[in-house]
């Protein structure tokens, strides 16, 4: 049993891959989808929002909806509507299309990874839960580094079309190899929406899926429209977008990784205070990137290590905090995470319209700064919780 854990955790990994391009693909593809579909940039940077706002209002909601279903069954499902709609998108004909494409998108990625990163979290050692998690979670930055680089090199040589029909038949692939690698025994929690009330009543809890929440809004502020940034702003040549998409990639990957790491070896709290420092100043240099090219490159690289190191840290950070209800958390979690990225898509899009691309970093490191002191004040209502216990 334990021999298969290295492969199952690997195809969830691809799973998470396949919702991280398809969420994030867009970025990289916005001048010629806004070219192709005749609307503007800002409205191109909407269907970002599209998914993420169902991907927010989807994980709770189908948390519930699919609570009794084997967590095998959840996962396959949602690959599966992850395919249908990267192939409904790639034949869109207009942006109400591509609209409802995206808004099944978002539905399918929300059942997919709260899902997968609690079923890496059962199937593992305590003391290794945190690697599994973020090896799992680590789909979403390989997305960064070959998905959305791979996929904008197919759009400018092909189309953008094509890029999401290769998303669909991945998906599409991932789903079929989880149905003969998964065990059918592991199933999810039961709904109780008293244990929803009782863990939102935990305020360490509500306060570190806020940072959650922040943290994302910070980081697609400026991502969603990276493609037009990186053109206008560094005045980086269309056939060099692809390169410098790819450093992020791999930056973020690194960050992922070695986050886990740090977090398993340093300790939890550590690792998410320093990624959200880095997180805010990443932010805050970004407009450095018109300097030169290798200040270019080193801008990118620290914004993508800061920006990822979190992620895995702050889904540990939770399983430890609610100890049995973790599938419930890592669904809030995840709605909170693409809820951020719908309200920086959005937010980004005013700015874009109103000010111009070169300051869109200026709202994205205020919101790694909210974070920041959102996360400060979860430990200290989780150390205000504990005295009580203590004295008891």
């Amino acid at each position: 049993m334990k021999s298969n854990l290295p492969l199952r955790l690997f195809l969830m990994m691809l799973g998470n891959f396949s919702v991280g391009t398809g969420a994030l693909i867009l970025a990289g593809l916005l001048p010629l989808v806004a070219s192709d579909l005749s609307i503007s940039l800002s409205t191109a940077g909407q269907l970002m929002s599209v998914y993420a706002l169902f991907y927010a209002i989807g994980a709770p909601v189908l948390s519930a909806a699919t609570s009794s279903l084997p967590r095998k069954q959840v996962l396959i499902i949602a690959l599966v509507l992850l395919a249908i709609a990267n192939a409904l998108g790639a034949f869109a004909t207009g942006y109400a299309m591509m609209f409802m494409a995206r808004a099944i998108g978002g539905l399918g990625g929300s059942m997919y990874t709260p899902s997968a990163s609690a079923m890496a979290a059962g199937m593992s050692e305590p003391a290794y839960r945190t690697r599994a998690i973020g090896f799992v979670f680590s789909g979403i930055s390989v997305a960064t580094v070959l998905g959305v680089p791979l996929g904008t090199l197919i759009g400018n040589e092909f189309g953008w079309r094509v890029s999401l029909a290769a998303i669909s038949v991945f998906a599409a692939c991932v789903a079929l190899s989880l149905t003969f690698v998964l065990p059918s025994g592991a199933q999810g929690m039961k709904f109780d929406f008293s244990l929803w009330k009782n863990l939102l009543k935990q305020s360490p809890v509500t306060l570190s899926v806020l940072t959650s929440f922040f943290q994302m809004a910070a980081t697609f502020t400026i991502f969603t429209y990276i493609a037009p940034f990186l053109l206008q702003h560094a005045h980086v040549e269309k056939a060099q977008l692809t390169l410098y998409l790819t450093v992020f990639g791999v930056a973020s990957m690194i960050g992922t990784f070695y986050g886990a790491s740090i977090a398993d070896k340093f300790g939890i709290v550590p690792t998410i205070i320093a990624s959200l420092i880095g997180h805010a100043i990443a932010e805050f240099i970004t407009p450095l990137v018109s300097v030169s090219v290798p200040v270019m490159v080193m801008c990118l690289a620290f914004w993508g290590v800061t920006c990822f190191a979190f992620f895995p840290a702050i889904q540990a950070r939770l399983v430890g905090l609610v100890q049995t209800t973790q599938n419930i958390a890592l669904s809030l979690n995840a709605s909170a995470l693409y809820g951020g990225q719908a309200l920086g898509s959005y937010v980004g899009g005013v700015f874009l319209k109103t000010s111009g691309v070169e300051f869109l970093n200026w709202m994205g490191g205020s919101f790694a700064v909210v974070a920041l002191g959102i996360f400060l004040l979860s430990l200290y209502a989780h150390r205000s919780a504990e005295r009580p216990a203590q004295a008891v």
